[in-house]
């Protein structure tokens, strides 16, 4: 037994699991990094974000994560990479990722005892084209922060033009 465990035990598991600045920074620059190595193609780049994210924070707070493809006209909307429990994708005005469509900007919702953060994503020429969404089965699992850090992590995709994938 450490010093440091005798004198204040273990870390609470709610404290030590929670997302913190240096994990989704760890996430963003290790995405960073991948994004200079070779030229941004949004279907790799979804892939390579979702699996960053769920790497380090699925089971808590996440019980899903995904990107949901919008349409041209942003009328409807497609599941895109995601992995865990991601509801199915609705633009229902009430919803969260309608919220974040018509506002432009990241939204949080706390219903039913589950927490959701949906993110707008927008490629090189600033068309809103895709939402990211982080789902928790916790409610209160996530806050201004976490909108924050997902929205920077999600910008790699300014990089990107919407059709073919092609870079800008």
């Amino acid at each position: 037994m450490t010093r440091k465990e005798r004198n204040f035990g273990p870390p609470p598991k709610e404290l030590k699991d929670r997302p913190s600045r240096a994990r989704y920074e760890k996430v963003r620059f290790a995405l960073e990094l991948k994004s200079r190595r070779r030229a941004p193609q949004a279907d790799r780049l979804m892939g390579e974000v979702v699996e960053a994210l769920w790497r380090d924070f699925a089971d808590f707070p996440y019980s899903g994560c995904g990107f949901h493809i919008l349409n041209e006209d942003a009328t409807a909307v497609n599941p895109g990479h995601h992995r865990g429990k991601v509801p199915q994708p609705t633009l229902d005005p009430a919803g969260v990722l309608a919220r974040a469509v018509k506002s432009g900007h990241p939204e949080l919702c706390g219903d039913g005892g589950a927490s959701r953060v949906a993110v707008p994503v927008y490629d090189c020429e600033d068309r809103l084209w895709a939402v990211f969404e982080a789902v928790s089965d916790k409610p209160a699992a996530f806050d201004d922060m976490d909108m924050r850090w997902l929205e920077r992590i999600v910008k790699v995709f300014q990089l990107v033009k919407r059709v073919g994938g092609g870079f800008c």
